[in-house]
């Protein structure tokens, strides 16, 4: 079986570390994490440079069947 869930993450310097920490935060609370999908990209500028990172997306996984 599988699985989604949304997810967002805390704002970083880059776009990659912005995926990453929201995987790692995924990863603390679900197993079997298996893909991840990138919905919704954007960040904050400041006197006129990218100040922050955000994301958006979705990580899907495996189900266990204990049943």
């Amino acid at each position: 079986m599988k699985g989604f869930i949304a997810t967002s993450c805390v704002p970083t310097l880059t776009m990659e570390d912005a995926i990453q920490n929201a995987i790692s935060r995924a990863s603390k609370t679900l197993r079997n994490l298996r893909w991840f999908q990138v919905i919704e990209t954007r960040g904050r500028i400041e006197d006129g440079k990218i100040a922050r990172w955000e994301v958006i997306g979705k990580v899907g996984f495996g189900l266990e069947d204990n049943l």
